[in-house]
Order: C-alpha cells, then sequence, then structure tokens
C-alpha cells in the first residue's frame, strides 16, 4: 500500500472520528444532556440540599467538557449558591471500577452565601450535610484532582452575634489540587469589601496520611473597626486603624497554632474610658484547641508611636516609642518605654495584667524644670505653690491600679532637686541652691535632707507634707545656727502651726499659732510662744542694731513669753506681748542677781511698762518706749538704781576692778535719743554716793595726791550728789558735790562720749582733821588757825588719764591773816 492511499484512510478515518465525536457531542447537547443529565442533576442537588435548584443549561463543550451555566440553589426567601459557569473534563477507566475521574474543575463566578446562626452552626452544613452520605442509587465514584474558582464571591452573616455581622468576600480565586503523593495544596487571592478593601493571599497544604494542615495568609488593609462585633464583649471599642498580617497556620490533632507578624498603622481603641493610639509591628504565636476550646496567644512588639489619653492624674501620654513589648493572653509588659506625660519626655517600663479586669503599672523617669513640678502640681493635683521655683530636677514616678479601681491609680514616686531657687509670695529673701531628694504618693510629699542656702547659711531639710488639698506639714530644719522640728497644717492659705520647736544657737524656743496668707504681700500672724535665749544669739538678727549692742554687751540666758499679732512683712506696726525673765543677765559687764521686764507693742510703739533690776545688793527700776514708725527710731528711758553697792559693782568693770572702791550708789535719770545714734542722746537726772570710799578712782588719786600727803585713800565721803545732763555727746553737771569730815569739793564736771574731762572744783579743808604735815592747809592753819577755802583743781584729760592743775584762793587767805591779826 502507497503512502498515498495510507495518508488517504488515516484522513478518513480521523474525518470519520471527528464526525462520530461531533455527532455524539450533538446527540448529548441535544437530547441526552439537557434532559436526562440535566434533570439528575437538579433532582440530586434538591435531595441533597433541600432547596429549590435551577439549572439554565447543561452542555457538553470539546474544549471546556461539561458545562453548567447559570445554576442556582435557593429557597423562598434567599439564594444560597449560585454560579455562573461550571465546567469539567472527565474520562472513565475500566467500567469495572465505577470511579469518574475529574482532572480538573473550573467554577466561575460563583456566589454563595453563608450564614453562621444563634446556636453557632453554619448554614452551609445544611446545603452540603448530604454529601458525605452516598445515595444508595449512586453507581459511580467521583475523583477531583483539581478544583478551580475563578471571581467569586461570598456573602458571609453572622446572626450569632449580639450585634449581627456582614461581610462581602470577592474576587476570590482559588486552585485547589491533588499533588503527589498524598496531599492535598491550594492557593488563594481575594478581599473583602471595605475602605479601604482588605486583600487576602493565601496557599496551604493538607498532608491526607498525617492528617496535618499547614498554611499561610497575608492580609493587607485590614480595618480593625469592621470587625468590632467579634470583641465588643472584650469591653474594647474600636474607632480605627488599619493592619496588615501575615500569618503561618499549623491544623494537628485538634489543635490550631500559628504564627503572626502584624502591623498596624493608627489603630484606635478604647477601654474603660482610656483612649490608645498606636502604630506597631507584632511578632506572635497562637493556638486554639477545638476540643477544649482554649485559645492562648503570646508574642513581641516594637511600638513607633502611640497616644493614650483618659487616664486620671496625668491626661494624656503621647509619643509612646518601645523597642520592645512583651504580651501574651495574660497581660503586656514592657521594659524599654519612652514616652511624653503632661508635656514632658520620660523613660518608663510597664506591665498590664488581666485584661477582663485590668492591673497596670508602670515606673516612669524624666529630666524637667521644677516651674514644670510646681505646674503639674497645680494643674494635676490641685497644689498651688506660693511662689516662682526654678532649678532642674529628676523624676521618678510609679503608677498602679487595681481590679478592684482599674482607672483609680496609685501614684508614688521621687524627684532629686539640683540647684533649685524657691521665691516664695510673702518672702522677700529667696531660697537657693535647693538640693536633695522628695518622695511622692497619690496624697503625701516627704522630703529627706533637703538642703539650701537661705541669706548665705546652709539648712538641711527634712518632713512630710500629706493630703495636698489641705496639706499637713512635719518639718525639720537643721542648720549650724538654727534647728527646729514643727507640725503645720494649712487650709487654703491660711497656716496653722500646731507645734514648733527648736533651737537658734544656744537659744531654746517653742511657738504654736497662725499664719494667714490670703492677702497678697502679707503674712498675717496670730502667734504665741516660749524662748530661752542667749543673748549673745541676738547678734545675728538684730544686726541692724549692732552699734547699741556693741555698747550693751548683752549676754547671759533670758526666758521670754509673748503673743504676736500682725503682719510680719510689717513687724514694726505688730502687736505684741511678752514677759522677759532671766538670772544669769549681763549688760555693760555688769552681773544682776535677776531681772524682770514687761513688754508691749502696738501702733508701731514698743513700751516696755517695767523693768526690775536686782543687783549689787540694790535694785534698778526703769521703763521705757521706743518709736519704730519714726525716722531713727526716736526712744526714751526712765531709770531709777537705788542702794548699788559700789565695793560689789566696782569688781565688774575693767577701769575699777583692782581699786578700794565703796559705797551706796543711788541714781535716777531720764533719757531720750535716736536709736544706734549716741550722739543724739539726751537726759537728765541724779546721782547720790553715801558711805564712799572713792579716792581709789583714777580720777580722785591725782586730787588726793595733790592734797594730802598720807592716808588719803581711807576718806570716806559721807555724801556724794550732783544733778546732770546729757546733750551733745557730753554728760555734765553743774552742782558736783564731795563731802567728808577732812575736805569737801564743790563743782562742775563735763565729760564727753569720747571720756574727755573739763572740770572745775573748789577745794574746802577742816583744820581739825587734816593732818599737819605735808599739806598746803599747814600753813594756813599755822597762821589763821582756822579752815576755809584755799584753792580750786582744773581737771582736764581723759577718765583714765586725767590732768590736774591747782591754783591758790589767795583773797580768802589774806582775808584769814586779817582776821587773825586786826580782828574781824
Amino acid at each position: 500500500m502507497n503512502k498515498r492511499i495510507l495518508k488517504k484512510r488515516i484522513f478518513i478515518s480521523i474525518f470519520v472520528l471527528i464526525l462520530i465525536v461531533c455527532l455524539s457531542i450533538f446527540y448529548l447537547n441535544t437530547f441526552y444532556l439537557p434532559t436526562k443529565i440535566k434533570f439528575l442533576i437538579v433532582r440530586a442537588l434538591k435531595e441533597q440540599t433541600h432547596k429549590e435548584v435551577t439549572l439554565e443549561s447543561l452542555q457538553f463543550n470539546i474544549f471546556k467538557g461539561l458545562v453548567l451555566e447559570k445554576l442556582s440553589i435557593y429557597d423562598s426567601k434567599k439564594n444560597f449558591l449560585s454560579l455562573e459557569e461550571a465546567s469539567c473534563n472527565f474520562f472513565l477507566p475500566p467500567i469495572f471500577k465505577k470511579t469518574i475521574i475529574i482532572p480538573s474543575l473550573r467554577v466561575k463566578s460563583p456566589v454563595l452565601l453563608i450564614e453562621r446562626r444563634n446556636d453557632k452552626t453554619f448554614n452551609i452544613q445544611d446545603l452540603f450535610s448530604g454529601l458525605d452520605k452516598p445515595s444508595k442509587e449512586s453507581k459511580f465514584n467521583f475523583s477531583v484532582y483539581k478544583v478551580s474558582v475563578i471571581d467569586g464571591t461570598i456573602h458571609f452573616y453572622d446572626y450569632s452575634l449580639s450585634e449581627p455581622f456582614s461581610k462581602d468576600i470577592e474576587h476570590i480565586n482559588l486552585n485547589l489540587y491533588f499533588s503527589l503523593p498524598a496531599a492535598v495544596k491550594f492557593n488563594l487571592k481575594t478581599q473583602i469589601s471595605a475602605n479601604p478593601e482588605i486583600k487576602i493571599i493565601s496557599s496551604g497544604e493538607y498532608n491526607i496520611p498525617k492528617n496535618e494542615f499547614i498554611g499561610k495568609a497575608s492580609f493587607q488593609n485590614v480595618s480593625v473597626k469592621d470587625f468590632i462585633p467579634y470583641y465588643s464583649n472584650s469591653g474594647f471599642d474600636v474607632t480605627g486603624g488599619l493592619v496588615d498580617a501575615m500569618v503561618n497556620l499549623k491544623f494537628k490533632d485538634n489543635l490550631i497554632t500559628a504564627s503572626l507578624g502584624v502591623d498596624n498603622k493608627n489603630l484606635e481603641f478604647s477601654k474603660n474610658g482610656i483612649l490608645a493610639k498606636l502604630n506597631s509591628k507584632i511578632d506572635a504565636q497562637a493556638q486554639y484547641n477545638i476540643n477544649d476550646k482554649l485559645f492562648g496567644y503570646s508574642g513581641k512588639a516594637s511600638i513607633m508611636d502611640a497616644e493614650v489619653s483618659g487616664v486620671e492624674q496625668i491626661g494624656t501620654i503621647s509619643l509612646i516609642k518601645a523597642e520592645e513589648v512583651i504580651f501574651s493572653d495574660k497581660g503586656i509588659k514592657s521594659d524599654n518605654l519612652s514616652a511624653t506625660i503632661l508635656g514632658f519626655p520620660v523613660k518608663a517600663k510597664g506591665f498590664l495584667n488581666n485584661y477582663d479586669n485590668p492591673e497596670f503599672g508602670i515606673d516612669l523617669q524624666s529630666s524637667l524644670s521644677l516651674a514644670a513640678i510646681k505646674q503639674i502640681l497645680a494643674e494635676e493635683f490641685k497644689f498651688k505653690l506660693p511662689g516662682e521655683l526654678t532649678g532642674a530636677g529628676n523624676l521618678t514616678v510609679h503608677l498602679e491600679s487595681s481590679q478592684k479601681q482599674p482607672k483609680n491609680l496609685q501614684l508614688s514616686g521621687n524627684l532629686i532637686l539640683q540647684n533649685g531657687v524657691l521665691k516664695l509670695d510673702n518672702v522677700k529673701s529667696p531660697f537657693e541652691q535647693i538640693s536633695g531628694r522628695l518622695d511622692f504618693s497619690q496624697n503625701q510629699l516627704k522630703w529627706t535632707d533637703i538642703r539650701l542656702n537661705y541669706l548665705g547659711s546652709m539648712y538641711k531639710l527634712n518632713g512630710a507634707l500629706t493630703n495636698f488639698a489641705s496639706p499637713g506639714i512635719q518639718l525639720k530644719l537643721a542648720s549650724d545656727s538654727l534647728n527646729f522640728d514643727s507640725s503645720i497644717a494649712v487650709n487654703n492659705k491660711l497656716i496653722t502651726i500646731t507645734d514648733l520647736t527648736g533651737r537658734y544657737f544656744n537659744s531654746e524656743f517653742r511657738v504654736s499659732g497662725e499664719l494667714d496668707t490670703k492677702e497678697k504681700g502679707k503674712i498675717n500672724a496670730a502667734l504665741s510662744g516660749d524662748l530661752e535665749v542667749n543673748l549673745q544669739d541676738l547678734k545675728e538678727p538684730l544686726k541692724q542694731f549692732k552699734s547699741t549692742l556693741d555698747i550693751l554687751k548683752p549676754s547671759g540666758m533670758a526666758q521670754a513669753q509673748f503673743d504676736l499679732k500682725g503682719d510680719l512683712n510689717d513687724f514694726k506696726n505688730c502687736n505684741l506681748r511678752g514677759r522677759i525673765s532671766s538670772k544669769t543677765l549681763s549688760l555693760y559687764d555688769l552681773k544682776p542677781n535677776s531681772l524682770t521686764l514687761n513688754y508691749s507693742q502696738s501702733d508701731g510703739t514698743i513700751d516696755i511698762h517695767s523693768i526690775e533690776i536686782l543687783l549689787y545688793g540694790g535694785i534698778i527700776s526703769a521703763n521705757a518706749k521706743l518709736d519704730l514708725t519714726s525716722e531713727g527710731m526716736p526712744y526714751s528711758v526712765t531709770f531709777d538704781a537705788q542702794k548699788i553697792k559700789l565695793e560689789e559693782l566696782r569688781k565688774d568693770i575693767a577701769a575699777t576692778k583692782n581699786q578700794d572702791i565703796a559705797g551706796l550708789l543711788k541714781v535716777q535719770c531720764k533719757l531720750n535719743g535716736l536709736s544706734g545714734d549716741f550722739s543724739k542722746l539726751e537726759g537728765l537726772g541724779q546721782i547720790l554716793v553715801s558711805e564712799g570710799r572713792l579716792w581709789q578712782l583714777d580720777l580722785f588719786k591725782g586730787l588726793g595726791a595733790m592734797l594730802f600727803s598720807k592716808d588719803f585713800s581711807k576718806i570716806i565721803f559721807s555724801e556724794g550728789s550732783c544733778t546732770f545732763t546729757i546733750k551733745d555727746k557730753y554728760i555734765s553737771t553743774e552742782d558736783l558735790k564731795l563731802k567728808s569730815s577732812i575736805a569737801n569739793l564743790t563743782g562742775n564736771v563735763k565729760i564727753g562720749f569720747d571720756s574727755s574731762i573739763d572740770s572745775s572744783l573748789d577745794v574746802e579743808v577742816f583744820s581739825d582733821m587734816v593732818p599737819l604735815t605735808g599739806t598746803f592747809k599747814d600753813v594756813t592753819t599755822a597762821i589763821v588757825g582756822e579752815a576755809g577755802r584755799f584753792g580750786v583743781i582744773k581737771i582736764t584729760g581723759t577718765l583714765k588719764e586725767p590732768k590736774y592743775k591747782f591754783k591758790a584762793a589767795v583773797a580768802d587767805i589774806i582775808k584769814g591773816i586779817k582776821n587773825v591779826f586786826f580782828g574781824k
């Protein structure tokens, strides 16, 4: 047979075969498939789904195989499944195997309704509940090796939630196929209707012998807000944010495990009034046991930016960042957070336990200005500091909530002060160089070893402040000069000093009362107290009276009680009553046996009602007034000294300490002048000395040596007196009288505040008492035979180094001689 004939026969055979196939297809598409097979398919689907079924056409396509068009499964209310087209190729193995093998099933534009009912079951279970129960009439088994879904849609409704949920899953493109030796694999692309659309890409494999599924999926632009019904019972309210996620999933032995990588953008959620905004990346692991229905998860997250608002006592926490946050179904914790709280950057670590009944705790650290701390105290704790605060501080804060009161945070922490300055509203001088540590809690502030400089002196403070709304203060202060311990309460601007005890150098004090700072620039006080004062300690607080104190030389211990009312910033006009007593007082180096003083001050005037001093066997009574409001602070003093023993007095005066001086002294005077200016001192008074022995005084030694040759130191004046005035820096008298049994001295004396002296004294001697040798009086006595005035002594120089000049009374001497010779 030649090749041409062979080719012809092959061509004819192929043609016949094609003709047979065409005729068969024509027959199938015209008579068999549209009638009998279509009928069988519709009936079978009705029996399986118990729904109405329509099928527009069933045909065989030489390229697509068997093709179903416009299949619909529905009831009177809903369309459960529809598709535009489904096609498959198949072949029949030897007939005795009763198996139809479908290499590929293609489904185009299917639309499936899936519902989750109140009893947690799915309607899809009803649609295909009979698929696992082969019909008795079935003569064949079907083996499908690949299923492709093109542009499918799922309408999903969940009625099991308190708020029904629905979503459309669109543009489903699925390839599901059998992979040798015994695995089923798939890959999927789809999207969920949302704004923006949620894109899903997934693939996986089911190992039939191991009964194990492994898959992965990626999700883009998942709006968490769209799935609120699924976590509404958790108490979280999500208002915004998008999530991108990558999930690796494994299922085996009824246990589902998953690893997730999540990137969320601008996620916003709230719970219990606390609102959070979050941008973060998460790596997590989760598992779900189907039998026990137990779900658990854990993982790590990094926070690029977050914000939490609505936290009591804090407000808004912004710019939250963290390199690592560890979380699980039990809680969240992180040791490397940073944030901005109350406008200030902080470092933090914290935890959140038990989402259903939260416990919260966080530790914060920040370096910030002390001015900012004052603002925080005022705005967040309603404690207004009455003054300006500057400097730097390192702040540590611990916040913690309990399960019973998740919104009521417990606050504690500490503040390290560095070089602070505090200027209180009603205190003229600032507190400087403030450093140390303050510990605080929700309603308490405690300070330990706070150091500060005030008016050039360093102080150390310890104490506590409780109840910021109406504070109570315990304060201890220590320094080289001042120490005290106080208990103080503050109500609005009223400061109540329950007890304030302390020591200033070697003086002790106790004060109680109230300070009212309601009026700007005033500290209205109502104080009382007891003092035990070492008078040497007055030099610093009364340094404006230094010149007076240098002259007075106060020393010794004095006890005092006082009641004070008025504005401490205007002390001159305060009302003050007090009493001072002492048994160790020393003034001008004089040492009284006791002193009592009654003091009052009102309307700018100090009134010392009475002073009583017992000293040297006598008594001094005095009173004084001082005008604090007039220029120079003028004062007046009335002074009365009685029976002062000079032999005791001279022991405490350096100039007379080693001199044999005795007598009783009486002094009365009235003085007035200006404080601190002795040049303005004026006064008048009188002095009386009785039973005196005064020749040992430097002033009188020269007189005695000039008048007598021996034994003059034993002369006792029966009377010494004068009246004096003080004016223009001088003490002067015109009627000095010194009387004794031997001689009288009379005349004037003027003594300056600079110790200068100018005196003129008349000398009169008595003959019957004068020693007969070594005196000027020897001559006149021998001639005249009687006593009389015989000279004037001029004294100049200083009290310490006086100079004397004698001038004889010539006329009196001549008169005496005349009387002797010629008679009177």
